[in-house]
């Protein structure tokens, strides 16, 4: 993956590693990393599928409450009430 060139960060921004948002200075600093422990565990961490804010609002406890329009609730009311006149 190539970048552009940025002479302000490590590297000229050439070496960075993406799960672990880290810029290195040259390649083999990059190769060293790839093979640490921490960069093993942010792999694993990215792969894992991530949560939405619908599951963590249900997870919370809020649900979203869909409510009929005004006009509906109106209408559902009049019928109502005829209903209840007919009897």
């Amino acid at each position: 993956m190539s970048f552009k060139v940025n002479e302000d960060l490590p590297g000229q921004g050439q070496f960075f590693c993406t799960p672990c948002s880290r810029h290195f200075i040259n390649s083999e600093a990059y190769a060293v990393h790839c093979r640490s422990r921490p960069h093993k565990r942010r792999l694993k961490d990215v792969a894992q599928e991530q949560y939405t804010q619908a599951e963590a609002d249900l997870g919370a406890g809020r649900t979203k409450e869909v409510l009929p329009s005004a006009s509906e609730a109106r209408a559902a009311a009049a019928a109502a009430a005829d209903a209840a006149m007919d009897m």
